[in-house]
């Protein structure tokens, strides 16, 4: 690391980590209190947005920018100003959002059958125009501000689609820190992982234990910053690859579960249930 290696551990580890320590148990009441919940795979009800604590966690993170590279400081501005979108439009669903209709074609026929209006079509929306008004702010060539936009919106739902079960969607997350740490070899990258990272080590135990759920509000934010931060240290040809293999996960997982693809592996299945309380 470069000089202020101090400050990365303050800004990026430590406060974080604080933050994320006092407010779990806090924001947990409130959405209890407020009656923000849900019931999980095994039919208990449960506070359900609880990656607002992602977002809040991590807002400690930006103060240490001036200490950064000035192009990990650029990505560590953006990364919060997407997260912001991400969460707002996450928390938007969970709270006031129906669980009745499933899927892109679920919500989308609410709409063109029935002239219904769902949280999720206006959540995907939403995450689409924001995510390509934040990128076209720095970027000028309009096909890889497209295919960045796509990236990191499909991703965030692709978060949403894994995040049935407990920690599924933090372990994705694990698996793209590391595959970007081993494979990308760029390190002003790989360090703005940290202030999740942290808030996940603090927040997941609970998440095993089936005390709460992240709901779309953690699934969006966790799912779209892995897409930014991943389109952040790609090249083009590997994202267009990246970008085909979401878009054919999403269409497989129109027609079948992904619970049931990945309980028919033996691999994925036993990183599925890898940590998660028995019973």
């Amino acid at each position: 690391m470069v000089a202020g290696e101090s400050q990365y551990l303050v800004f990026l580890i430590i406060l974080p980590g604080i933050t994320a320590f006092i407010l779990l148990p806090l924001i947990e009441s409130l959405l209890v209190k407020s009656k923000i919940t849900c019931f999980n795979f095994r039919q208990k009800v449960i506070p359900e947005g609880m990656g607002l604590l992602f977002y809040l966690a991590i807002i400690p993170s930006i103060w240490g920018a001036p200490a950064l590279p000035a192009f990990s400081a650029d990505i560590l501005k953006k990364k919060l100003s997407l997260a912001t979108g991400l969460a707002f439009a996450g928390f938007l669903d969970d709270s006031m959002g129906s669980k009745k209709q499933k899927g892109f074609k679920g919500h989308f026929k609410e709409l063109l059958h029935h002239g219904m209006l769902t949280t999720g079509v206006l959540k995907t929306f939403f995450i689409v125009f924001y995510v390509f008004t934040i990128l076209a702010l720095t970027e000028k060539n309009y096909f890889i501000i497209f295919v960045d936009t796509a990236i990191i919106a499909g991703t965030a739902n692709f978060f949403n689609l894994l995040d049935l079960k407990p920690g599924r969607a933090w372990k994705m997350f694990f698996l793209i820190f590391f595959l970007i740490l081993f494979f990308s070899g760029s390190p002003d990258v790989v360090i703005l992982f940290f202030p999740l990272l942290v808030v996940g080590l603090i927040y997941l135990p609970g998440e095993l234990e089936q005390r709460f759920a992240m709901g779309d509000t953690g699934a969006n934010l966790l799912g779209g910053l892995s897409g930014f931060l991943l389109v952040a240290t790609l090249n083009l040809s590997t994202k267009l690859f990246l970008l085909l293999f979401l878009l054919m996960i999403h269409l497989v997982c129109e027609k079948k579960s992904l619970s049931r693809i990945i309980e028919t592996n033996p691999i994925l299945n036993y990183l599925d249930v890898l940590g998660t309380k028995k019973n």
